[in-house]
């Protein structure tokens, strides 16, 4: 079993499956879409060369009965999938609860057959199914300190301490590489951060002074990269911080251990967050 609903530009939800109105008999383009692989052939080896590979934009048409209302369900569906309109669907089953999001290419109804038929094509130029939660990993730990039986002195009893981690193993349980989200928050003055990804030995440093209270947040997400820093409540791109040779984190698929620096060995004044979504080829 599964369920399908699909969200408008507006923000509008419309539940197309467990409904009375709507009958969803076919989604295609769930599974992966097709690869791109580029070769170059070689005059003295048989075969060919690989060069590069790319997955291409994902094609879902959906396949709907129209039931009941017949005339004023088509009319809301229409509301739903406008041609050339962006659209975000949500998918369920068993394993996945994900979202994906694309333009409606085509919208075709059987108008004079006893039982109306809507099929409609969807292109998601991102092909990838997103989780509908975000992954998050702070840096930091909390370590209880109070426990039964316990006598309170007069100058108090500390209910639990925070650690500072500078190592962190992050999980991307998805199919595919994923872009993140790092945020930096100083709780005092601290310099120079770098992170690093263990696994690969790629870092990503700044040459910066952070105060008490500044914020800096890193997206590597491809087409949206920045680097912004939020001093007093004003925001301003310091991507021109970015050390050179620095690497724009991608996590990969299963586990991924991080790290950082900064300058003089005051990680206690950092703290550090990863936000990432996972990614799916496929349902």
């Amino acid at each position: 079993m599964y369920t399908l609903k699909v969200e408008n530009e507006r923000g509008d939800q419309l539940e197309l499956t467990h409904s009375n109105d709507y009958t969803v008999t076919n989604v295609e383009g769930l599974n992966p879409p097709k690869a791109t692989i580029n070769t170059a052939v070689v005059a003295s080896f048989d075969g060919s060369r690989f060069n590069s590979s790319r997955m291409g934009e994902r094609n879902l048409v959906l396949t709907i009965v129209i039931e009941n209302e017949i005339e004023r369900n088509r009319l809301k569906l229409y509301q739903y999938f406008k041609p050339k309109k962006p659209c975000k669907l949500y998918y369920k089953n068993a394993s996945r609860d994900v979202s994906i999001e694309g333009y409606i290419e085509t919208f075709e109804v059987s108008l004079f057959d006893n039982r109306q038929m809507a099929q409609i094509s969807v292109i998601c130029p991102d092909p990838f199914f997103q989780a509908l939660t975000e992954r998050t990993v702070d840096f930091r730990s909390v370590t209880p300190l109070f426990h039964f039986p316990f006598a309170a002195p007069d100058a108090g009893i500390p209910f639990a301490e925070q650690e500072t981690n500078v190592s962190k193993v992050i999980i991307n349980g998805g199919d595919v590489e994923s872009g993140v989200l790092i945020t930096l928050h100083a709780n005092g003055p601290v310099s120079n951060p770098v992170l690093y990804n263990v696994d690969t030995r790629e870092s990503l440093g700044l040459t910066l002074t952070m105060q008490d209270g500044d914020t800096v947040t890193i997206n590597t997400n491809k087409g949206q990269k920045s680097i912004l820093l939020n001093r007093g409540g004003v925001t301003t791109n310091i991507i021109n911080r970015l050390v050179r040779g620095s690497s724009w984190f991608q996590i990969a698929s299963g586990a991924n251990t991080f790290t950082y620096t900064v300058a003089d060995d005051l990680t206690a004044n950092l703290t550090v967050t990863f936000q990432h979504t996972d990614k799916y080829e496929g349902v």
